[in-house]
């Protein structure tokens, strides 16, 4: 799950946290905010904190040690989805293998329910929603196989060497990732403008 505090962006697990000091755009704060002087307590088992400014990795502990990374996923659905070129204001219908998909999993969207691409991508991001995120990847081009091995090619060029995907949601603890390399991730969502604006936008699903 993404949290906006201050000027960090930090992303936090059982046991984990990343935190990406600014500017990140949406993702991080004010741009021209310094980075503080001191580290807090952190007690995560594994954690990595970046000041993106300056190139510069201020604390770190276990950082190159891959762990399930949860909803960190939807990242990464959402620039695989992005980079396929798609019309973002066609409409996808929720189906069943969306609720079989997140199986276990809460939503307000039941089968039948349409919504444009776009508008799955927003949910997906800023309310964390499990059906919207796989119905972006079942409708991707060859479907939710070829979108899942587009997650893991775009993790290889990000040069995520202890990232794997099987999944678009996060509902996987087969989903995993270094706190490094999850640096790398919120990086290239941050860079994504598409991305940036969409975090931009209030939720009103």
């Amino acid at each position: 799950m993404l949290y906006r505090l201050g000027f960090w962006s930090l992303t936090t697990l059982t046991g984990f946290m990343l935190a990406v000091c600014a500017p990140l755009a949406a993702l991080a704060a004010t741009h021209g905010s310094m980075a503080p002087k001191t580290i807090p307590e952190v007690r995560s088992h594994a954690y990595y904190i970046l000041d993106e400014s300056a190139a510069s990795v201020l604390a770190a502990r276990n950082e190159r040690t891959a762990v399930p990374i949860a909803s960190i996923t939807k990242l990464m659905t959402a620039l695989v989805v992005l980079e396929a070129g798609q019309p973002m204001g066609q409409v996808v219908t929720i189906n069943a293998d969306d609720v079989h998909g997140t199986a276990g999993s809460g939503s307000r969207l039941a089968p039948g329910y349409k919504l444009s691409r776009q508008d799955l991508l927003h949910l997906a991001l800023m309310s964390s929603e499990n059906r919207a995120a796989y119905a972006l990847c079942r409708s991707y081009p060859r479907g939710l196989r070829a979108c899942v091995e587009a997650m893991n090619k775009k993790a290889v060029a990000l040069g995520m060497s202890t990232a794997h995907f099987v999944e678009p949601t996060g509902l996987s603890s087969r989903n995993v990732a270094s706190p490094e390399d999850l640096a790398k991730l919120v990086l290239a969502a941050a860079d994504n403008g598409t991305i940036s604006d969409t975090l931009r936008l209030p939720v009103t699903q």
